[in-house]
């Protein structure tokens, strides 16, 4: 199990441009299941072959963040 935050506890910092390929500072909220041996980061694309395990492993978190489209 992961860390639980409570409401109003920080959960990061951004950081400057530069740091991020000139990108605007962003945050992305991702669940993953297994970081599989990860550490740091983990893989943003996936071939067309691995769709259905990453989908599975990193379910949409649509629900968690009470957003619907």
């Amino acid at each position: 199990m992961g860390t639980v935050l409570k409401q109003g506890e920080t959960l990061g910092y951004l950081g400057k441009a530069e740091v991020n390929g000139d990108y605007a500072p962003h945050l992305h909220f991702q669940i993953i299941k297994d970081l599989q041996g990860n550490s740091g980061d983990y893989p943003g694309v996936s071939s067309s072959g691995d769709l259905e395990f990453y989908k599975d492993n990193c379910p949409n978190p649509e629900v968690v963040l009470g957003l619907e489209w």
